[in-house]
């Protein structure tokens, strides 16, 4: 129980009450006397026993309302976790049809027409939506995190092909990869 005290340990000078919490020593509550002939009276000692319960169940209810924090913490990132993996999957389902009619779009263009390559963008942003959709999956799903070997010039390039679209002609776009 909280508060059962070990013995109390007494020198002339000072009164020493060993506070446990969950059978483990917590603290020391320390009382000190300026009398270096001094005789703790039993009441003394008693007051300090009682003051180390109290202390002992005050960080006792601290651990316990600690740990209840820690609980409720951990449950609202199972729920972010849950949330996130439902987002995931639907966004996907959505990420599969977007790519269907791309494709099939792709497949009514005459050869050389110039919508073919906005199409091929469209394609590209929407596997790297798919890419982000897999990694929401991940982290709802607690499993690691697959390491891939990737080219960030080639990122670079995807990016650098949108990019040149959006910002318009008047606009000069620069790169330098290795």
């Amino acid at each position: 129980e909280p508060g059962e005290m070990k013995e109390l340990r007494a020198s002339q000078r000072r009164l020493e009450v060993p506070v446990e919490v969950n059978a483990k020593d917590a603290a020391a509550l320390v009382i000190e006397s300026d009398d270096a002939e001094r005789d703790w009276t039993q009441e003394e000692r008693t007051f300090a026993a009682a003051a180390g319960s109290f202390v002992a169940r005050a960080l006792d209810a601290h651990e316990r309302r600690s740990l209840e924090h820690a609980l409720a913490r951990a449950q609202r990132m199972e729920s972010i976790g849950q949330l996130a993996g439902g987002v995931a999957h639907d966004f996907n389902n959505i990420l599969t049809a977007i790519l269907g009619n791309i494709e099939v779009a792709r497949l009514e263009l005459a050869p050389g027409d110039p919508a073919d390559a906005l199409l091929v963008e469209a394609e590209l942003a929407a596997r790297r939506a798919a890419d982000l959709t897999r990694q929401l999956l991940t982290f709802a799903r607690h499993q690691p995190v697959e390491a891939r070997i990737f080219d960030p010039n080639v990122l670079a390039r995807e990016a650098e092909r949108m990019l040149r679209r959006l910002v318009g002609a008047q606009i000069e776009l620069r790169t330098d990869l290795d």
